[in-house]
């Protein structure tokens, strides 16, 4: 750990390791508000000022840094967990539209599978993709410790809720 701090320290913007620190938090902090957001635009805008900032008055070498299977194997990483994500969204989707499908009111009949199919095709599935894709550590982290730890708490909850309901209503 300490290597990598050290490692780390060398690089300089604008001649400090301070503005160096504070450019590298803009941008995780920047890539977290587009995966809050769901905004992919953000965080490619936040990329692109970095290496721009890093190349023009920092001294990270870059083309040392960013190779060809660097980046291959960054892509494949993501693109494996773009499908998961898909996947899991897609489940997700499917269970929020059968609550829904209760509420749903109309003048014809329309099946569960029709109107699951409905729901899904309405989500805008593109942008997101891309945005898991090329962001997938940002992403992952974002889903892990705001969806998927929401989720078993939520389990949890439900399997202990009568008893906490029991000592409200005592």
């Amino acid at each position: 750990m300490i290597e990598t701090i050290n490692e780390l320290v060398v690089f300089t913007v604008f001649g400090s390791v301070a503005w160096f620190l504070v450019l590298v938090a803009a941008l995780i902090v920047a890539l977290f508000a587009s995966e809050y957001h769901e905004e992919g635009g953000i965080g490619f805008v936040a990329v692109v000022v970095f290496v721009i900032i890093t190349s023009v008055w920092g001294t990270v070498p870059l083309r040392d840094l960013v190779t060809i299977p660097s980046v291959v194997g960054y892509l494949v990483v993501g693109f494996l967990y773009s499908l998961a994500r898909t996947y899991a969204k897609g489940k997700e989707l499917g269970r929020k539209a059968t609550k829904d499908y209760g509420n749903y009111s109309t003048d014809y009949d329309v099946t569960i599978e029709a109107f699951i199919k409905r729901k899904k095709l309405d989500f805008e599935l593109k942008s997101h993709v891309f945005r898991w894709w090329l962001m997938f550590p940002i992403s992952m982290i974002h889903w892990v410790f705001g969806t998927l730890l929401k989720d078993v708490f939520s389990g949890v909850y439900a399997r202990v809720e009568f008893l906490y309901e029991k000592l409200l209503n005592a």
